[in-house]
């Protein structure tokens, strides 16, 4: 794989796109505004800990400048991916394989299911449809990231889980094929640790369980990872949401290990801020739609009791939704001429 590009060149892009470079794989960066203009000034720099690491990208304002990859690694937010999609065009050729690293259930995952649960999950996760033809899913390879990772300046991105870097990789269709093997041992050299799951969904379902537990609490508090779990009262939402997400999975099929107590033990967190709260703290959209909403959208289709997962939605819905708001207002009203 000669030909790799990154489009998102947020906390999770750059982090990947850092570290491929560091291997010395030419590694090409689609990005904009401030972060663009670093870019084409300096390296993208990694910060891991008291170590400051450069690497070498080629950043661009648009994929059509790259043209044909061999590899196309999306890393967009789901809030973006619908308006990006087409934008991300030009970087797929008859040949290109598709890394898709994002949080959420992906546009696919109901693929297989009965017609109630893909008529819930539609509006959540692909609701003009243009997702599942534009990036078809014979053609993804699907990663979930357990990596921690904060953007702190343009073209500076620092590690925030130096000590936990996995990438869980696989097919929709859970097939594994060179294709599969070459991605994997590319991740591998540039510091991943990374595997192939029998079955993805799983893999899928189990980052939902943190991306709608923890990083959920976490934000509708106000607080990092640490603070969440340690605190018995906050400690015991997340419990309870962890244990009605698995009761939704179970009645999916999809059964990832879950211990809530375990999960949620101190000992396991340090004071990593989840990308959802640094959303909220910007005033950017939350990635709800495939993460919290859609789990709530499947409960509901099935008439699962879920008291706690309905509550939190709808409460950092509000939050999302009212930040938005104040970042838009603060920005000013728009001058024309």
């Amino acid at each position: 794989m000669r030909r790799i590009a990154v489009f998102g060149a947020g906390a999770v892009g750059c982090h990947i796109a850092a570290r491929l470079a560091q291997t010395g794989v030419p590694i090409s960066l689609v990005a904009r505004g401030a972060m663009l203009e670093a870019l084409e000034r300096s390296e993208l720099t990694l910060l891991e800990g008291e170590t400051s690491i450069t690497s070498p990208v080629r950043a661009v304002a648009r994929a059509a400048e790259l043209g044909v990859q061999d590899l196309a690694i999306i890393t967009v937010k789901g809030t973006q991916l619908g308006d990006a999609v087409e934008d991300i065009g030009p970087l797929i050729g008859p040949e290109t394989s598709l890394l898709v690293v994002m949080n959420g259930l992906p546009w696919w995952f109901a693929e297989g299911m009965p017609a109630p649960l893909r008529e819930a999950l539609a509006p959540r996760l692909d609701p003009t449809g243009r997702l599942a033809v534009l990036l078809p899913a014979e053609r993804v390879i699907w990663g979930v990231i357990t990596a921690g990772a904060a953007v702190v300046a343009p073209g500076i991105v620092r590690s925030t889980t130096p000590a936990v870097r996995r990438i869980v990789l696989g097919r929709p269709d859970d097939r594994d094929d060179a294709t599969l093997q070459r991605v994997r041992a590319l991740l591998l050299g540039a510091g991943f640790e990374t595997t192939i799951a029998p079955r993805i969904r799983e893999a899928i379902w189990a980052k939902l369980l943190l991306n709608a537990g923890q990083a959920m609490v976490a934000t509708v508090t106000n607080r990092d990872h640490l603070a969440v779990t340690s605190d018995p009262e906050t400690r015991g939402v997340v419990i309870a949401l962890i244990e009605e997400l698995a009761r939704i999975g179970a009645a999916i099929g999809v059964h990832p290990p879950a211990d809530p107590w375990a999960m949620t033990d101190p000992a396991n967190y340090g004071r990593h801020v989840p990308s959802f709260l640094q959303d909220l703290r910007s005033g950017r959209p939350l990635e709800l739609d495939a993460t919290i909403l859609a789990a709530r959208a499947i409960g509901r289709a099935l008439h699962l009791p879920i008291p706690t997962l309905t509550t939190v939605a709808a409460i950092v819905a509000a939050q999302s939704a009212d930040a938005v708001v104040r970042a838009r207002e603060a920005d000013g009203p728009v001058v024309a001429g």
